[in-house]
């Protein structure tokens, strides 16, 4: 829906998504492929204009680990999907 709004193609998942159904050995994958989603909506923003008043500033992702889902990773993509 975000790249949407940006005028970018809707992203191809790997696999659907469901709440008790997804495996979590494939969470890192995931987490990869929702990083590569948002990568071009940042671009977009940052080249609406050349003023980087509204700009969003480079994200550093935190490292995704092994194992189970990490809270903060998730957090960082939802607190980066609101400032889009």
């Amino acid at each position: 829906m975000v790249r949407t709004y940006y005028g970018l193609s809707p992203a191809a998942w790997s696999e659907d998504i469901s709440a008790g159904k997804t495996t979590v050995k494939n969470w890192p994958f995931h987490i990869t492929e929702l990083r590569k989603a948002i990568e071009p909506v940042i671009t977009a923003v940052n080249g609406f204009d050349s003023s980087s008043a509204f700009d969003i500033p480079p994200v550093t992702w935190l490292p995704i680990g092994a194992g189970r889902p990490k809270a903060d990773v998730m957090q960082q993509i939802q607190n980066l999907i609101l400032t889009l």
